[in-house]
């Protein structure tokens, strides 16, 4: 009976890490694809390149989020605090709800992943 418990809490953690796993970068690229339609509202090419800014700064993050979960993770909640403050996203809830809390979440799931041991 005991080996049951341990089997199924061993696949319980397993499955609820690939979930954050997946979750947290599905949502980061979703999010960057979302802040690059932004760019599509540009006039001339300078313009364009100007509005490309933070999806570029989010895909540093990105990059760097798959490599250092628990630093991307700081740097994407951070992120959505700038955001929120900068763009005055506190103001209004919808918009606070489609700007700043996706990367809040995203931030927060990547500093909760908890990279497995490799076994030698």
């Amino acid at each position: 009976m005991k080996s049951k418990k341990r089997l199924k809490d061993f696949l319980y953690k397993i499955n609820k890490n690939k979930t954050i796993f997946y979750t947290s970068r599905i949502l980061a690229i979703a999010y960057i694809a979302f802040i690059t339609l932004f760019a599509f509202d540009s006039k001339s090419f300078v313009e364009g390149i100007i509005h490309l800014l933070p999806t570029i700064m989010l895909i540093g993050i990105f990059v760097w989020a798959i490599y250092r979960p628990k630093a991307g993770g700081i740097a994407f909640f951070i992120l959505g605090l700038i955001f929120t403050f900068a763009f005055k996203t506190y103001g209004n809830f919808l918009t606070f709800i489609i700007i700043s809390f996706p990367l809040l979440i995203i931030g927060i799931l990547f500093f909760i992943y908890k990279k497995e041991k490799r076994i030698k």
